[in-house]
């Protein structure tokens, strides 16, 4: 019990997480692109990401697509774009929890 009604310190549930838009942010904006041979990270994403991981927070990436909206292509046609990103990352020992569109 706290005296002089002072509220409990409460430690944040769960772990720490950044959610990073992909095009435009992580990765250069090619309209509607799903080929990984297309796909230029901007500058300094890895060390930022190395320094957002070793601070310990979880690394999401969100991704609106509008190209699967308007049929352009299948949300399945993501899954190159998600493991290429999964593999870049990986080889520079930064880990990605998640990958959401």
């Amino acid at each position: 019990m706290q005296e002089n009604g002072a509220k409990p310190d409460r430690q944040p549930a769960g772990h720490k997480a950044v959610f990073l838009d992909k095009d435009g942010t992580l990765v250069e904006d090619v309209p509607y692109n799903v080929d990984p041979a297309h796909i230029r990270l901007m500058p300094h994403t890895l060390p930022a990401l190395k320094r957002l991981h070793d601070a310990g927070f979880r690394l999401i990436i969100i991704t609106n697509q509008s190209g699967v909206a308007r049929g352009y292509f299948a949300e399945r046609d993501l899954q190159a774009v998600e493991a290429y990103l999964r593999q870049v990352m990986a080889e520079h020992d930064i880990p990605l929890n998640g990958f959401y569109c």
